[in-house]
């Protein structure tokens, strides 16, 4: 079914179509999430994420939100494949898309089901100024560390219920993980499920980023096979940009 609809554009060019049609009741609100008019340049871009995520001096910065001045690192730069925060998937997102980062509060060995849903109310500055777009790339921990599907299927969604009530005007894009074993696709669905449920997008980079579980090791950088060098986080970052651009 194709539906039309006549639309008075205000001269904003960064109104989005999203909310335009949120409140008009035209469309629901997941269905709304894809269309926007104008570029993401200047909005304010906050990650919420685990080691994957982490650079040193970005991740660990107090002076940008206080309380993630003791997140643990895993990027240093110069090291296990990622020579600058340049190189890394959400800096390379930032870049290409012309936002701006806000805050990355990403911590090593960051759990859903331990940290989770604290940690992703602490996504705005120490101004108080709130993020326009969320990435949210966590799980591996959690499958990898012990957490059951049970558990995950009620702490993943719970989190990002506390986000989107704790942000309500910021897109957030959920992000799957980059793993081959045990119950991914099962995680994975409680992602997904959780996109829809309160109104964000997932993005599927297991899938739809280039990568298969045989050539996967190829672009880690690590013997677990979990945290990517910089080839591996640039076809992270194109499969992201893709789904905030589409």
């Amino acid at each position: 079914t194709t539906v039309e609809y006549t639309v008075d554009l205000p001269e904003a060019t960064g109104t989005t179509l999203k909310a335009m049609l949120l409140n008009e009741n035209l469309v629901p609100k997941a269905a709304a999430k894809d269309v926007t008019i104008g570029s993401l340049t200047g909005l304010k871009f906050s990650i919420l994420g685990d080691s994957i995520s982490t650079f040193n001096g970005w991740s660990n910065n107090a002076a940008t939100n206080s309380s993630i001045g003791g997140n643990a690192v895993w990027y240093y730069g110069n090291n296990n494949g990622v020579a600058s925060v340049d190189e890394t998937w959400w800096k390379r997102v930032a870049d290409q898309t012309g936002m701006e980062v806000l805050v990355n509060n990403s911590f090593s060995g960051d759990k859903v089901c331990v940290y989770g849903k604290d940690r992703g109310l602490q996504l705005h500055n120490n101004d108080g100024e709130n993020p326009d777009v969320i990435a949210v790339f966590l799980g591996v921990n959690d499958l990898a560390n012990g957490c059951t599907l049970a558990d995950f299927a009620v702490n993943y969604p719970a989190m990002i219920e506390g986000i989107t009530e704790k942000y309500p005007d910021a897109d957030v894009y959920l992000m799957n993980m980059l793993y081959y074993y045990g119950q991914v696709e099962e995680f994975s669905s409680v992602i997904e499920d959780a996109a829809e449920t309160y109104g964000c997008t997932f993005v599927d980079i297991r899938n739809d980023a280039g990568f298969t579980a045989s050539n996967v090791g190829g672009f880690m950088a690590d013997e677990y096979g979990v945290h990517p060098g910089s080839e591996g986080m640039a076809m992270i970052a194109d499969c992201v940009v893709n789904a905030m651009t589409k």
